[in-house]
């Protein structure tokens, strides 16, 4: 749900970027403030890990793909703040070497996949826990609604820079991702379990060396993740919008080329680990 900076105009993009910058600084302060720390060898392992997911697109009707956000699952295992950064990064990353949203659209995505992805959908998630619902049913059902909340939300970005109404735009993004949304529900449950286990120790190098074990897995399975288009570039080209972009560094970063993908994961795990270290995990 990667919203290019074709689809924004007008002042949306710098008013974006502050809500997004001020919501990311705002996370760190409350990690940093708080006495729940993650390892930096788990979280950067978690944090490269939900960025390869999101390259298994997975195909649904139409033509159509989607993919794994990852922000309620990030929130599980990380915790919110931790979580926000995370995702913040791995946007930032992905804007930066792989174009995918663009620099100027990165507030944007950060407030809908970090902040909404994340932060709503965690919110959710311990809302629902409180009530004592299974941790099955908390998972799939906030990770189905950070979806469907991040969908709003785009589309009301995309709104309020006068590409597109409010509600042409929303009749066409809400069935498409209430579909990627039952996936991410269902991912979420299967990668939360599995992520159980492989966490389950008190020894956080094992526990970085997992998470690399996993996320090589998930790189072997990338060539064999559906090609056709995500769910917002679908609906932008049913409605007749720009979605355009380049790669930064050229052909080796376009459409995440595998060599690209190993550059990038390996970016990700050392910015989050140094993100980690500099916030006093221990």
């Amino acid at each position: 749900m990667h919203i290019p900076t074709s689809m924004l105009g007008g002042q949306i993009c710098p008013v974006t970027l502050t809500v997004g910058a001020v919501s990311v600084a705002a996370a760190a302060g409350v990690y940093f403030q708080s006495e729940n720390k993650v390892a930096a060898s788990r979280w950067a392992g978690v944090t490269a890990l939900i960025f390869v997911l999101q390259m298994l697109n997975f195909p649904i009707a139409s033509g159509t793909s989607g993919h794994v956000i990852g922000g309620v699952l990030a929130a599980s295992l990380l915790g919110i703040p931790a979580g926000i950064l995370s995702m913040a990064l791995i946007l930032a990353v992905q804007a930066v070497f792989f174009a995918d949203g663009g620099i100027n659209a990165l507030g944007a995505n950060v407030i809908t996949m970090a902040v909404i992805g994340v932060g709503v959908g965690g919110l959710l998630l311990n809302a629902l826990k409180a009530k004592h619902i299974s941790q099955t049913t908390a998972l799939a059902v906030a990770a189905f609604g950070s979806v469907i909340l991040a969908a709003l939300i785009c589309t009301a970005q995309v709104a309020v820079s006068g590409t597109v109404a409010f509600g042409a735009m929303a009749k066409a993004m809400l069935p498409v991702h209430a579909v990627i949304g039952v996936g991410e529900g269902i991912l979420t449950v299967v990668l939360g379990r599995v992520l159980s286990v492989v966490l389950a120790t008190t020894d956080d190098r094992k526990a970085g060396l997992r998470l690399a074990v996993l996320c090589a897995g998930a790189l072997a399975l990338t060539p064999l993740a559906s090609v056709a288009p995500d769910g917002l570039e679908s609906v932008a080209r049913n409605l007749g919008l720009a979605y355009s972009q380049s790669a930064l560094l050229g052909s080796f970063t376009a459409d995440y080329q595998f060599g690209a993908r190993l550059v990038g994961v390996a970016v990700i795990w050392l910015f989050t680990w140094i993100v980690a270290r500099r916030l006093a995990v221990v």
